[in-house]
């Protein structure tokens, strides 16, 4: 198993810039895309439909907006066609006629978001995503909108999990439920139990926050951390930590551990 594991962990290293990497890459090969191409980490998904800000449909379309406190409305003038939202309604009205959209507009930290592919449909233009580096990209007549969308999870959030987890080397069978069900899934407490805690006897390098590289998938998150220890004879060990976060009942928590190591000499 740890073998297994060491192969797909050491590999997932090289992934953490792969986002990154594969932007830059498909900005190279995008004709004009260099002097037309805006980049923001600004958007959501809300029930699997990107929202932007409302500011990418005014700079992007060159709309006029306009926003009514009073009726929580947006007013987008565009051309001849003028669109009306209300906040959180998922009924639109476009040029006097009510049509429904998937999601409503909504507002998160003061930035109204709106539905983009309802846009780019109305007004044209073409929207792909790309769920292996959470991008959604716009293309309208030589222009290029990439938003990038946050995960859930924070960093934060995901390395405190892990660094929770260096607590079960020392955790009785007994005390495992009661100690560690809020951050653990109940398939991994059932092993752990299963097997009278933890099978890995060490060694347990320090938790060195500088040193976690985290992988996002669309539902699962790795986190791992890689030291190299120095055991007692003088033996150098790369001792690699890592886990498996998974949203569980709308919490996050660990659903795989390992320690894996490594020789050195």
């Amino acid at each position: 198993m740890f073998s297994t594991m060491r192969g797909e962990l050491l590999m997932k290293k090289h992934w953490i810039a792969l986002p990154l990497v594969l932007l830059i890459v498909c900005l190279s090969f995008v004709p004009g895309a260099s002097a037309n191409t805006t980049v923001r980490d600004s958007g959501q998904i809300s029930n699997g439909r990107v929202l932007v800000p409302l500011r990418v449909i005014s700079e992007t379309w060159g709309a006029e907006v306009k926003w009514d406190q009073k009726q929580k409305t947006v007013t987008i003038n565009h051309k001849d066609k003028e669109i009306v939202l209300k906040i959180g309604s998922k009924n639109v009205e476009v040029d006097g006629t009510t049509v429904e959209v998937d999601v409503p507009a909504v507002v998160n930290k003061g930035i109204t978001l709106v539905p983009l592919r309802f846009f780019a449909d109305l007004l044209g233009g073409v929207v792909s995503w790309d769920k292996s580096t959470r991008t959604a990209s716009l293309e309208k007549e030589g222009t290029y909108v990439f938003i990038k969308i946050p995960h859930p999870l924070s960093d934060e959030k995901a390395r405190s999990l892990l660094q929770k987890t260096t607590a079960l080397k020392d955790a009785k069978t007994s005390e495992i439920r009661s100690q560690f069900a809020p951050f653990l899934t109940e398939r991994l407490l059932h092993r752990l139990v299963s097997a009278n805690g933890l099978s890995y006897k060490g060694p347990f390098p320090e938790f060195a926050d500088d040193e976690l590289s985290l992988r996002y998938a669309d539902d699962k998150i790795y986190v791992y951390q890689d030291t190299v220890q120095t055991l007692p004879g003088g033996k150098r060990v790369s001792v690699i930590h890592s886990a498996v976060i998974v949203s569980d009942n709308g919490l996050w928590k660990v659903d795989e551990v390992y320690w894996t190591v490594n020789d050195l000499n």
